[in-house]
């Protein structure tokens, strides 16, 4: 009785490691699977497409010139600490 008891037990620990160590790796895979094969050129690209689909040229002009400004202030800034 006892070592059926505990063939059935080893049996059914065999199992739970086994569905375990499946899930796992399907999880991986799936994990892998979802990062994509994009390079950073590519990421940008689309990133610069969508940020043009939804807020057009003018966007881009006024974070250029608020660009324009911030370095326009530095410069202004360090010629003030050299005097």
């Amino acid at each position: 009785m006892f070592y059926l008891f505990a063939v059935i037990y080893r049996l059914i620990w065999h199992i739970i490691i086994n569905l375990t160590v499946k899930i796992i790796l399907v999880m991986f895979m799936a994990k892998k699977e979802s990062k994509g094969d994009i390079s950073v050129r590519e990421a940008g690209r689309r990133g610069g497409t969508t940020t043009k689909e939804r807020h057009g040229h003018e966007f881009y002009e006024k974070i250029g010139h608020k660009g324009g400004q911030k370095v326009k202030e530095l410069i202004a800034r360090g010629k003030a600490s050299k005097k």
